[in-house]
């Protein structure tokens, strides 16, 4: 290993590393909260984070690697070991590092011959699969071990959004936000896979606070963890790049509202004022391209090579080559340098390429190529508990009286983050599969629903007496579908048992339930033939199930007929091929078989005899 390659290495372990003691030192440890200036109030968060750290990783114990996990693994690893971040490229590599680190120690076997450097390549799909064909059944041992290696994210998510919302309304409202926090479905669900998505809501909302509290009482130190703390968000969520925009939306704001400063003399305020956000954007760029040990930070911009439409569009003239899907730059800017790691720009490059092709969505129970830009809206409205959509619109009304208003701004610092997510996610219509993308925006949401909780008059005692029981609501509904909280759906959407008429895909069968379809064939008596179609990565064998690939008939006008021929046995089939998802599954012979959309929708003429969380459903033929 050469002398750069050494460096950039030792970098890279040393920010990984070092993630778990930043995220804690930001003056937010146990240490230092002050609740109500007592004993009590410190007792009461150790004990819900303790609580909600048990549930995740208990969670992500029970439950088999989802699709992405299966790809995001040896990505991280790629990204420690060889310096690399092609792999997964589409998403900043953080919480892979964090998942591969415990990971190490284990010493998976990994093939490298898979990765590719090309625009636009997922070399991911590549080196996933062998992955698992190397580790085999360690993979599940594997895969726990990336997931508990991004708890500190559970954690930190956790404290950030009581800091803020006891900053904001009180201590009630902290306990609040931390408790909607703790126990919601979609944190406890997704908090348990080493996917990108509560880690970058955790990193956003940590962001979120910094900056707030910047503006609050500009300083040096704060300036610095505002800087620090959004290059950390950058390098867990491509999304996050809406703060920038947001965060000079509301400096601009505070500045014209604010004229005067006890702390600074105008002429002084006025120059750390002009200086003080490009030095915070400056400090998170600087953190943003060491997460990428500075791989590609600052090449020429005539030296990229782009496959979307919107990067080859905005970087006109151009000339195309043969394949049609590449540029070469002719112009002035050519010879520009890009202040970004090289790979993050073609991860952004390379999102985008993937959400202009039309990919097969569902949503209500409608199929087809191509979005909604209102899958997003729905998604939340049927995945979050009925309790919390009742904070929200209780929120709303609250934000008209001042009893329960902080300043304008200070509620912008919650709303104008929530708002941009909510409008890039929805403006991507290409497919629709995975609510998950706009979760970022949950933090932000339980601080704001906290003011409900906001010490008042009292009159207004009603107010908090509804909401302690939306929030008991929330818990109880959340609680009642553990440990399989991915699957959630709310009491409005008929609960998980119909999820799948509302979504499928991450939303509530991602292949997390192969280890306890085990559990539940091995309780079974008899010796029946075991059909299965399962929705995921993993090969069931490497779960010790032993079965065969059912019909997949090669036109629709054989629906009808197949279920009258199914072979006599037990068919465990994921919910999502049921509802008509294309997948390229398992046979049961060691290979994988291409099913179109819609293979295995004649089950819908079968009625089911079991299910196996709410993923995979068991249905029996030949009575």
């Amino acid at each position: 290993m050469g002398n750069a390659s050494l460096l950039k290495y030792r970098i890279l372990n040393w920010l990984a590393e070092s993630q778990i003691n930043g995220f804690f030192s930001l003056k937010m440890s146990l240490q230092t909260i002050r609740v109500g200036k007592t004993q009590r109030g410190t007792v009461w968060v150790v004990l819900l984070l303790a609580i909600h750290l048990g549930l995740v990783a208990w969670n992500g114990y029970v439950h088999s690697p989802v699709i992405d996990e299966v790809a995001y693994l040896p990505a991280g690893i790629s990204h420690l070991q060889l310096g690399r971040f092609e792999a997964a490229r589409v998403s900043p590599p953080l919480v892979r590092m964090m998942a591969a680190l415990p990971v190490l120690f284990s010493n998976p076997e990994v093939d490298w011959r898979g990765l590719d450097d090309r625009p636009g390549v997922r070399s991911e799909w590549v080196i996933g699969p062998k992955f698992v064909e190397q580790n085999r059944s360690r993979i599940f041992w594997l895969v726990t071990l990336g997931r508990w290696g991004c708890l500190p994210f559970c954690l930190l998510g956790g404290l950030v959004c009581f800091k803020w919302a006891s900053e904001l309304y009180g201590f009630g409202s902290g306990i609040t936000a931390l408790l909607l926090w703790c126990f919601s479905p979609n944190i406890l669900g997704h908090g348990a896979l080493l996917t990108p998505d509560i880690g970058g809501a955790a990193t956003g909302v940590l962001a979120g606070y910094t900056f707030w509290r910047w503006l609050e009482n500009p300083n040096r130190i704060r300036l610095l963890w505002a800087g620090f703390c959004l290059g950390v968000a950058l390098s867990t969520r491509t999304t996050w790049i809406v703060l920038v925009p947001a965060w000079i939306t509301l400096w601009v704001i505070r500045k014209w509202r604010n004229n005067s400063d006890t702390h600074t003399s105008p002429k002084s305020r006025k120059k750390l004022r002009s200086l003080a956000l490009p030095a915070i954007f400056g400090i998170a760029f600087l953190v943003l391209n060491l997460s990428y040990g500075f791989s590609g930070t600052l090449k020429p911009l005539g030296n990229y090579r782009f496959v979307s439409r919107t990067f080859r569009n905005l970087t006109s003239p151009i000339t195309l080559t043969e394949s049609g899907n590449e540029l070469t730059w002719r112009s002035s800017l050519a010879a520009l340098p890009v202040p970004l790691p090289r790979d993050y720009v073609m991860g952004m490059d390379s999102q985008r390429h993937d959400f202009e092709r039309p990919r097969w969505s569902y949503m209500a129970g409608e199929s087809r190529y191509g979005g909604w830009w209102y899958y997003y809206f729905y998604g939340l409205a049927v995945k979050l508990p009925v309790g919390l959509l009742l904070l929200c619109v209780g929120a709303f009304i609250a934000t008209f009286f001042r009893e329960y208003r902080t300043s304008r701004w200070s509620e912008l610092c919650l709303l104008m983050p929530m708002g941009l997510v909510l409008f890039a996610v929805s403006s991507q219509t290409g497919f629709s599969q995975h609510v998950r993308y706009a979760f970022g925006i949950l933090p932000f949401l339980f601080v704001w629903c906290s003011k409900l909780m906001r010490h008042v008059a009292a009159p207004q005692k009603a107010v908090r007496i509804l909401t302690i029981i939306c929030i008991a609501g929330t818990i109880v509904s959340s609680l009642a579908v553990y440990p399989h909280s991915q699957s959630y759906f709310n009491e409005f959407a008929g609960g998980p048992e119909n999820g799948h008429a509302h979504l499928v895909d991450s939303n509530v069968d991602w292949g997390q339930d192969l280890l306890l379809l085990k559990k539940w064939l091995a309780n079974q008596s008899g010796s029946e033939p075991l059909y299965v179609a399962y929705y995921g990565e993993i090969d069931p064998r490497l779960a010790g199930i032993q079965f065969q690939l059912p019909a997949v008939p090669e036109a629709k006008n054989t629906f009808a007929d197949l279920p009258a021929q199914l072979p006599p046995g037990l068919y465990a089939i994921s919910v999502s091929l049921v509802e008509g998802m294309p997948y390229t599954i398992f046979d049961g012979k060691g290979d994988r078989k291409w099913c179109a959309p819609g293979s295995f929708s004649y089950f819908k003429k079968l009625q089911p005899i079991a299910r196996v969380g709410y993923s995979i459903y068991i249905y029996r033929a030949g009575d």
